[in-house]
């Protein structure tokens, strides 16, 4: 009797089908979820160590980028609407990259590297030279020490979009959990 049983729950075990996706790795724990850049409005980024809210003056930048390799920008910094800037960071003639959106990739095998492939290969176009920003700045500077300027705000200068963020940063909007 038990090894009809153990034969039986074998025999199902084998033709039941497996999804491809089921089959793949899991995500892995470093790399799942979304990230503060995606979660948090600028304005509270703008409190947290690592981001600033500036006006910035493009004075260079490469002709275009990709997704995976962002077009370099040339800046001066006008002026800093919310958080802070290291004493290091000169405000003349700062280097960084003009980031892309985040990837939405917080998984891990074959498909993922195929969607992490066309995703990094789309073309990212680079900022108007002589054109004034309001941007949301990465301060935490890799290896290269470039800047980056973050998708999650980067418009163009206006006096009412200026006044809108200095607004949004003073009292900034409530986070539900």
């Amino acid at each position: 009797m038990l090894a009809r049983t153990f034969f039986a729950l074998a025999l199902v075990m084998t033709t039941v089908a497996v999804p491809a996706s089921a089959r793949e790795p899991g995500p892995q724990a470093g790399a799942a979820g979304i990230s503060a850049l995606e979660y948090f409005p600028p304005e509270h980024l703008a409190r947290r160590p690592g981001f600033a809210i500036a006006v910035v003056y493009v004075t260079r930048a490469t002709p275009s980028g990709t997704f995976g390799r962002p077009p370099r920008v040339e800046l001066q910094v006008f002026r800093v609407l919310g958080g802070t800037l290291p004493r290091d960071l000169p405000r003349e003639r700062v280097k960084g990259l003009w980031n892309a959106p985040p990837s939405g990739i917080d998984w891990s095998g074959p498909s993922a590297d195929t969607y992490r492939r066309t995703w990094s290969a789309r073309p990212l176009a680079a900022p108007e030279v002589g054109r004034v920003y309001i941007a949301l700045v990465g301060l935490d500077r890799g290896a290269d020490g470039l800047i980056t300027l973050e998708p999650a705000l980067r418009e163009l200068w206006s006096d009412a979009g200026e006044a809108l963020w200095r607004t949004r940063i003073a009292h900034p909007r409530r986070i539900d959990d």
